[in-house]
């Protein structure tokens, strides 16, 4: 189990595991790039940062709406029992040479019929635009992340992506966009002390090990 000081607040940040299509051979009945689903692999690694957060003091759960987080966050709370806020300030990068029209969602109900840790009344603090630049998409992770620090009491964890990670944190620390280790499935702990967040985890992936370490980026 983790240490983590009390009385002060901590915001944890970290990557969906493994996707299914970084396997050659798959061929997905719906192709879109939001609604890839987790590898084998991928299922395992999430499993196994859900034991690694198991017993870490988390107040809230927030997920992106991409399959592939939900998934993940549904493997980390099957440990940790914590209700999960889809929050699509959280999401991928709306790049218009990836989604060259806006991309499909399934609407939070829906997933809540598969996923039933979901919470339906949650509504997300930041609404993407499409299609946005990487400086926009940093920008509105930043953003998301200052929201949800100030709406919300407590300690934070959110299931996201690449960027996810790397632009949140990178948006409350100081210098912005430190080094960021965007692990799949590896944790980011930021903890504020004195009004100032530090970095105190960086992409650490000491629950993965071996076929579990076989794709991290």
């Amino acid at each position: 189990m983790m240490s983590v000081e009390p009385g002060g607040r901590t915001i944890w940040l970290v990557r969906h595991g493994q996707r299914q299509d970084t396997n050659p051979t798959w061929r997905p009945r719906v192709c879109h790039h939001t609604e890839v689903p987790l590898s084998p692999v991928g299922q395992a690694q999430a499993d196994a940062l859900g034991q690694r957060l198991a017993g870490v003091p988390i107040d809230h759960l927030f997920c992106s709406p991409y399959l592939r987080a939900v998934q993940t966050a549904s493997a980390i709370v099957r440990h940790t029992k914590h209700p999960i806020k889809i929050e699509h300030g959280a999401m991928e990068w709306q790049n218009i040479a990836w989604f060259p029209k806006l991309p499909p969602l399934q609407s939070v109900e829906e997933l809540a019929q598969q996923y039933p840790a979901i919470d339906t009344s949650y509504k997300s603090c930041v609404q993407p635009v499409w299609p946005e630049t990487q400086e926009q998409a940093r920008s509105r992770l930043g953003q998301t992340a200052k929201e949800l620090v100030r709406q919300f009491e407590g300690s934070i964890l959110v299931v996201g992506h690449g960027l996810t990670v790397v632009g949140m944190a990178g948006a409350l620390l100081n210098p912005p966009y430190a080094a960021v280790d965007d692990a799949l499935c590896g944790i980011v702990r930021l903890e504020l002390r004195r009004d100032r967040w530090i970095l105190r985890q960086n992409g650490d992936t000491d629950h993965l090990t071996g076929a579990l370490r076989s794709s991290l980026h």
